[in-house]
C-alpha cells in the first residue's frame, strides 16, 4: 500500500475509533493510543447530550486543571454552556471525590477546605527536633484494608530533607507518628489534600451509614461518570471507582494504551475488600 493510502486507512481506522467511543454505553472502558484525541472525544462525547431539561448530567473527570478548562471552553466555544454547569461535573478526581464523597461528611465548622498540597500553609512537623514543613514527605495509601493504611514513603525523600531526618535524634517511625499527628491536627481545623480526600472517601464508601447518604444523591445526579487517563489512577483510586462501580454508578474508564484495542465493556477491578468496616473515621478527633 502507498504512503498516501495507508496514511488514510490509518486516518479513517482513528476517526472509526473515536466515533465508537463516543457512543459506547456505560459501563464501558475505552483504549486509545497517545495522541488518539482522549480529550477530544470526551467533549464529543458530553456535546452529544439533550439540552438543558436533561434530569440527569454526566461528570467528565480529568487529572489536570489543563485538561479540565479544555473540555469546558470547547463546551462553551460549541454554544453549550448549560454542559459545564450542574447537573453536570467537570473537574479533577480530586475535586470529585471532595465534593461528593467527603465534603458532605464534613461539619460546617470550621469550614472544609481542599488544598492543592500542604505547600499551600504553613505546616511544620510538631514535636520534633529539626523544622521540617508537612508536605516534604510523601505519603502512600493501601486500600487493601478494611481501613485503608497510610505511611511516609521514606525512599521518595528529597536530598534536603533526608539529611534532615538522618541527622535527627528521633527514628522514621517516631517522626511518622508525629508527621501523622501534625497533619491530624491540621484537619481538625478544616484542611484536606488529595491524600486525606482518599483516605476518607474509601472509608465513607466502605461505611453503610456513610454510604448510604452519599451514594442515592450520586446515582440521581450523573447518568454517567467520564475518567480521563484511567491509567493514571493509584490503588486508592482504582478502590474508589470500583467501589462506585459496585454501587451502580456508571463509569467510562478512558485509558491511553500502547497497543490499540477495540473500546468495550470494562475489565472487574480488583475488590479491596468488606463494605462496612468496623473501625472509626480516619482523621477522627
Amino acid at each position: 500500500m502507498s504512503e498516501p493510502r495507508h496514511t488514510e486507512a490509518k486516518r479513517a481506522d482513528a476517526e472509526a475509533q473515536q466515533k465508537t467511543a463516543t457512543a459506547v454505553p456505560a459501563p464501558a472502558y475505552v483504549p486509545a493510543c497517545p495522541g488518539a484525541g482522549k480529550t477530544h472525544v470526551i467533549t464529543s462525547r458530553h456535546l452529544q447530550s439533550p439540552g438543558p431539561l436533561l434530569r440527569q448530567g454526566r461528570a467528565l473527570i480529568s487529572f489536570t486543571r489543563v485538561a479540565r478548562d479544555q473540555m469546558a471552553r470547547r463546551c462553551r466555544r460549541a454554544g453549550r454552556a448549560d454542559l459545564v454547569q450542574a447537573p453536570h461535573f467537570i473537574g479533577t478526581l480530586d475535586s470529585f471525590l471532595w465534593e461528593f464523597l467527603v465534603k458532605p461528611r464534613r461539619p460546617a465548622e470550621p469550614v472544609p477546605r481542599l488544598l492543592e498540597s500542604w505547600a499551600s500553609i504553613k505546616a511544620l512537623v510538631e514535636g520534633v527536633d529539626r523544622e521540617v514543613s508537612l508536605h516534604r514527605f510523601p505519603m502512600a495509601l493501601d486500600p487493601s484494608q478494611d481501613r485503608a493504611r497510610e505511611s511516609v514513603v521514606w525512599d521518595k525523600l528529597d536530598y534536603d530533607t533526608r539529611q534532615l531526618i538522618e541527622a535527627s535524634a528521633y527514628s522514621r517511625p517516631a517522626w511518622q507518628e508525629r508527621i501523622f499527628a501534625t497533619r491530624k491536627s491540621w484537619c481538625e481545623q478544616g484542611y484536606f489534600t488529595g491524600h486525606e480526600v482518599r483516605m476518607l472517601a474509601l472509608w465513607n464508601l466502605r461505611n453503610a451509614e456513610a454510604s448510604a447518604g452519599l451514594l442515592p444523591p450520586l446515582r440521581s445526579r450523573f447518568a454517567e461518570v467520564v475518567v480521563d487517563e484511567a491509567q493514571d489512577c493509584s490503588a486508592a483510586d482504582l478502590a474508589i471507582l470500583q467501589l462506585l462501580h459496585d454501587a451502580g454508578l456508571p463509569l467510562v474508564l478512558v485509558v491511553t494504551r500502547t497497543r490499540p484495542s477495540t473500546p468495550g465493556v470494562a475489565p472487574s477491578h480488583r475488590h479491596w475488600g468488606p463494605s462496612r468496616p468496623a473501625c472509626p473515621p480516619p482523621l477522627s478527633a
